[in-house]
């Protein structure tokens, strides 16, 4: 059996993202996972909601998936699409023509608008957490569309993708990593290089 000498309050232990793996590789299959206090996370914020008053064309796609006979599932799924990716929420496209992307442009919502404003403002590395692939498709290009570098990690993303992406926006210019709960949320640390997180669905 390994025996280490190193404890959590030992400088060693904690002076680098890296100072696990040797550890890790010798006690493989099971691992060592440093929790927050230990790497002096600072505690997080308040959070911080922000409305957006839906315009006319989303008000009135709301409407209509009230009174189509969806499942309450399916209902639920479409109303909280039309935040981000209104144009699948309803089967006849044209008649919200004006809020689908097309392959040059990304129309905004009202959602979109907000935060990319929000954004812009606070001009972080920021993490942005989405529910559907379209999402953080569509988010990804909006914020390259608008200068503002980021890349996007969903289920499809092959781990050495991820790999490089993860440490781009650690130790590069990456600036905005938009993914989902279920791909990222447990298995990543990416508080070093960011402490701001965006929450659009």
């Amino acid at each position: 059996m390994f025996e280490s000498g190193l404890k959590s309050d030992d400088s060693r232990y904690r002076k680098s993202g890296l100072q696990n793996s040797e550890l890790n590789k010798r006690l493989f299959p099971f691992y060592v996972r440093v929790n927050k206090k230990d790497l002096n996370v600072p505690l997080a914020e308040p959070d911080h909601i922000i409305e957006v008053q839906a315009n006319s064309y989303e008000i009135e796609l709301y409407k209509k998936i009230q009174k189509e006979s969806y499942s309450s599932f399916e209902s639920t799924i479409k109303l909280i699409e039309i935040g981000c990716v209104p144009f699948k929420c309803y089967q006849d496209i044209n008649l919200i023509n004006n809020l689908t992307n097309s392959d040059d442009e990304v129309k905004l919502t009202s959602k979109l608008c907000k935060f990319l404003s929000v954004v812009k403002e606070n001009n972080n590395k920021c993490v942005v957490w989405c529910t559907f692939v379209d999402t953080i498709r569509i988010v990804t290009k909006l914020l390259n569309n608008n200068g503002i570098y980021a890349k996007s990690i969903y289920g499809e993303t092959k781990q050495e993708d991820r790999d490089k992406i993860i440490d781009e926006f650690n130790y590069g210019e990456l600036k905005v990593i938009v993914t989902n709960p279920a791909t990222l949320a447990e298995s990543v640390s990416l508080h070093k290089s960011c402490h701001e997180a965006h929450y659009l669905e």
